[in-house]
């Protein structure tokens, strides 16, 4: 349910549109983070992105942690942020990479890896940290432990679990829906209550495809369920405790929240 609202305010014209974008509040409670952006109501592309954190119930106040572009290992500056985690009280973790701008629009989200930052770092002396173990991550989920489920472009059928000092293995392979078609790659990956779900695109032999939701069952050895398809299903979300994530679809042009639950 919606408890309350909270919308930009101080000395923005009229021509200005700001938006913010995948939160994420602190272990605590206390705190928030979110990418924010601003721009002209004319154009597609922001004038501004930034990494920014504030108290959970003053979330206008934000102060930026990251500014609109950062460095990574590969020499390209990253310039966008996706799945705001925390990994405890104090650091962040997101997924970087690059936002290109074609023809005037934004193009699609090119992953770079997942990073760290201090969630009260000075954006202008300290820039985020790659996690080397990560670099091939395009989708990441915090998992037990302190561990870090994630999908890989070394092969987009697997879910790999990583925990620090240490070397990433793979943990469950996704294949054959129970409607016979085949899995083509995955998309997103999350992790609750010692279960895996996951977003993948599967083929059939017509040359049709389809967006489906499979969970994973890990204690039982990685046992696989369908649940649903769905016309463009985009991310998820778990909810901590609880064997339930929300999933963001599209219902044609309009995007939808579902809660899913498992048994």
């Amino acid at each position: 349910r919606l408890l309350r609202e909270a919308c930009p305010h101080g000395a923005l014209s009229d021509s200005t549109r700001a938006a913010w974008l995948y939160p994420a509040i602190s272990p605590d409670g206390s705190r928030i983070a979110f990418v924010r952006e601003r721009g002209s109501l004319l154009s597609e592309a922001p004038d501004e992105r930034s990494l920014v954190v504030a108290p959970l119930d003053q979330p206008g106040s934000a102060l930026r942690v990251v500014r609109g572009v950062f460095p990574t290992p590969s020499g390209v500056l990253g310039n966008a942020f996706r799945k705001i985690t925390w990994r405890d009280a104090n650091t962040l973790r997101f997924l970087g990479g690059v936002e290109s701008l074609i023809n005037g629009n934004l193009g699609g989200f090119a992953p770079l890896g997942v990073f760290e930052i201090a969630a009260d770092a000075d954006p202008t002396a300290t820039p985020p940290t790659a996690i080397p173990e990560l670099a091939d991550a395009v989708a990441y989920a915090s998992g037990d432990g302190g561990s870090v489920y994630f999908l890989a472009t070394t092969d987009l059928t697997a879910v790999y679990r990583w925990v620090p000092d240490s070397t990433p293995t793979a943990v469950a392979h996704v294949g054959t829906a129970s409607d016979g078609s085949t899995l083509r790659q995955l998309a997103d990956v999350a992790f609750t209550d010692s279960l895996l779900v996951v977003i993948g695109i599967f083929d059939y032999p017509d040359g049709a495809n389809q967006t489906r939701v499979a969970w994973i069952d890990l204690p039982a050895g990685g046992t696989q369920h369908d649940v649903y398809a769905f016309v463009a299903a985009r991310r998820l979300a778990a909810v901590p405790g609880h064997p339930l994530v929300v999933l963001e679809a599209s219902n044609g042009n309009d995007s939808n929240l579902w809660l899913l639950g498992f048994p």
